[in-house]
Formats: C-alpha cells, structure tokens, sequence
C-alpha cells in the first residue's frame, strides 16, 4: 500500500527559536509506531510518506527549519513556511500521491486548539475522491473545540457532565455604548444561573488550550468580580468544580473495525486542583484502585459509556478523554474531547507497544526542568526510561514559558514503576525538582 501520515499546522514557526530533542528521534519513534501497527515487515510491505507543515509534532526531527534526521523508510514532503496551505492545496497534494491509504497525525498547538478541525477539512475533501483516510470527523473536530458545545453534546446524549452557565461575551457587555439600554437582561441572568450552582466553580474559555486560563472561584463574588473584570475578554463556561481525582485516556479504533478503550492514567493536580500540562504527572494504567475514602472506582461503567460515545461519535483514529471522579456525587464527570494526538499518546504508545492486545504495562511521566544534551543523554541511557522530550522557547517572555522537558518511563509492575522513580530521583537528584518527585509518590500512595 502507498500510506501518507500528514499534519499541519495554523501558526507561524520560527525554527531557530525553537530548540528539539527526542529520544528516541520521532523518525525512530513513528518507525516503532507503525512496525507495531502494519507488522515488522511493513516497509518492506507498503512505501510511507508523511506530510506535513513544520513542526510536524511526533513526526519530524528539526534543527531550525531543517530536518535533523530522516527514517530511510519514509519519504519526506514539507509544506512551505511563510504562506497559507489552505486545506484544498494540502488534499490536492495528497491526492497527487495517489495513497491507497490516508492517516492524520493532528497535534496541538496555542493559542487554540483547533488543528483538528483544519485536518478533518482535508480528510472530508479526500474523502470526495474516495480515498481511505483515517480522521475524525469536521463535525466532531468542531463539537470538540468549542467546550461549550462539548458540554452540551455530552449532556443531551445523557454523558455525566458537571453543571455549567455559557457567558457569551458580547452579549454579556451589550450595554457597553449604548446609551439607550438601562439594564442588560442577559448579564443578569448568567449571574442568577450561577449563584444557584454549587461552589467552587471552575471559570474557562470555551475555546483555550488545555487548561491555559483557568480561574477557580469559591464564592459568587469572586465570579462576579472576574466576570465584570478585564480578564473576561471571550466566551467563557463557567462549571462546578469536579472534587476528586482527575484522569485522561486514550481511544482507538474505526467505525469499521471497533474500539479498544484504554484504561485510564490518574494525572496530578496543581495547587487550584487542576491539571497544568506543564506540571503535571501522570500514571497508570489505573484499575481495580480504591480511592483514600476506601471506595472502589466503577472503571466498567466508565468504560461501557466510553463505548458508547467512541460509537456515538464514529471516532476514526484517536480520540483522548479527560474526565474525574466526583467524590461528592459519587461518579464520573467527563471534562473534554481531544480529537487528535495529545500528551497522553506517547504515554499510550510506550504502555502498550509490544503488549499482547488488551494488556499494557505500568507506565508514567514527570517532567524535569530543561537539561543539557549530556544529561538528556544518560537519562535515555537508564533502562527503565523509554522516552525523553524537550523543547526549548528562546523567545519567552516567562520562565515558565521557556520549556521543560518530559520523561516516560515504564515497569511490569505498579511497585517497579515506584522504585524506577525513586532511582531516577537517586541517580538526578542535581535535577529533579523535587516537587515533581513527590507529586508522583503522592499519586502511588492514592493508588494504592
């Protein structure tokens, strides 16, 4: 088979800025990916060209604006930088190459996480030309962009959602200049909805990135002061806050060919109680677990509504599921679609590669602050680490913003796992910010 893997991208990238490492290279990593998928005689089998726009997250090895490093097994084209590739020039592209096959590799990107929606475009165009593409669908991609319509999608189709107000925003400031309104009907009525949830409320905007902007708020005061405050500057979705341990999952499949549900990673939380993509921790897979109140998780409830929604909205290649439990009501509340690769997939990939199907081993990730090329190094070196990233912003304006660089490792057990961690702490204690170290053994200690 002729098989394409393309993603694109809606930003401006400025290589130079921008500072790569992975280990194992993408190019070995998506080697790995597809041997376990098409079988160890794939490219032996099918001729592999992935396209795509720079930085092709998991697919691309860069230095600057230039590739790094190339898999022999691959054919390489790059869009151009510095214009428009509007999807009609990118399926045209790939049309020309006359795949028997189609499959996107969407990533993320800030300020909005809408690249899923730009290639499920292509997918829907190639799709017209009968050619096989693995994608989600343009209607989920845009259901799941919008929290707001996530939100609603969830709760009309009976999915356990947390109680939530939508603020929209120009409607909510509509007697800004004008000189003949008195009062504002729907201001009044967002604050009335919201004075009868229950608090802590969790204050988002319907169309951020993971949860950049978040804003916890205790009383209805502190919503009414951020509401009426400079920092409500878009719509926002104003929820009760989730009390209890918060998870992420992965799933794959086809309308044609089933599902397969992954079992959830437990993820940390900051000191608000969210998950800060940047700090967090994750661990899992996560089963047959008692919470510290003693009681049991329902993982087959989750994982039969899962099902039904992978069904429900014909999930055509990954789609990842943040959600928690709710301690105080005793279930699962389901936060948000993530149509695309996300930052449990390598997580995923390591768990579960070489597994026989339906088993994946221990697995987590932790993040380390930026590190020098000897000591990436010897941590890739350790037997037990599987995976290392990082990525350096030259440009950043805050520390925070400057990078980090995130580490999977993997065991056959929950309690080798641990000790893998504290030998990593043992062997980098000059580097592991110990935050990040006890975040982690505070999640063991959970699971336990």
């Amino acid at each position: 088979m002729n098989i394409i893997i393309y993603s694109t991208n809606s930003n401006n990238f400025d290589g130079p800025t921008y500072h790569y490492t992975n280990l194992p290279s993408n190019a070995k990593n998506t080697e790995r990916v597809l041997a376990d998928f098409f079988g160890a005689d794939c490219f032996e089998k099918h001729h592999f060209t992935i396209v795509s726009e720079l930085p092709g997250m998991f697919l691309l090895d860069l230095q600057g604006n230039e590739l790094s490093e190339k898999s022999r097994h691959f054919e390489y084209k790059i869009l151009p930088q510095g214009k428009e590739n509007l999807p009609e020039e990118v399926a045209a592209l790939i049309e020309g190459l006359q795949p028997d096959l189609v499959i996107a590799a969407t990533y993320w990107v800030t300020p909005f996480d809408w690249l899923p929606i730009k290639d499920a475009q292509i997918a829907e165009i190639l799709k017209t030309k009968e050619i096989n593409v693995i994608c989600n669908t343009l209607d989920v991609s845009l259901m799941s962009f919008d929290k707001i319509q996530t939100h609603s999608f969830l709760e009309l189709n009976g999915f356990p959602v947390a109680k939530a107000v939508y603020v929209h925003h120009e409607l909510f400031w509509a007697e800004r200049n004008r000189a003949e309104l008195k009062e504002n009907p729907y201001k009044e009525s967002v604050f009335y909805r919201i004075k009868n949830m229950t608090f802590p409320v969790i204050i988002k905007d319907t169309s951020g990135l993971s949860s950049y902007g978040m804003e916890v708020c205790h009383t209805f005061g502190q919503v009414k002061n951020f509401l009426n405050g400079k920092k409500n500057n878009g719509d926002k979705i104003v929820e009760e806050f989730v009390q209890g341990p918060q998870f992420a999952m992965e799933i794959w499949g086809r309308p044609e060919s089933g599902y397969r549900v992954f079992k959830p990673f437990m993820v940390s939380v900051n000191q608000y109680g969210i998950t800060s993509p940047k700090q967090s921790v994750k661990i899992g897979p996560v089963e047959g677990t008692s919470t510290n109140a003693g009681a049991t998780f329902p993982f087959a409830s989750l994982n039969s509504e899962l099902l039904r929604l992978a069904n429900l909205i014909k999930v055509n290649g990954i789609c990842q599921v943040d959600f928690g439990w709710d301690e105080v009501n005793h279930r699962w509340v389901i936060f948000e679609l993530n149509p695309r690769l996300s930052g449990m997939s390598q997580l995923q990939f390591e768990s579960q590669l070489g597994c026989p199907r339906g088993k994946e081993r221990p697995a987590m990730s932790l993040k380390f602050p930026i590190l020098e090329a000897d000591v990436l190094q010897k941590l890739s070196s350790m037997p037990f680490v599987k995976h290392v990233t990082q990525t350096v912003n030259d440009q950043a304006k805050q520390n925070r913003e400057h990078g980090y660089c995130e580490v999977v490792l993997t065991a056959e057990t929950m309690k080798e796992l641990r000790e893998n961690l504290i030998t990593l702490d043992r062997e980098f204690s000059a580097f592991m910010e110990k935050s990040f170290f006890n975040t982690a053994m505070s999640l063991f200690d959970h699971l336990q």
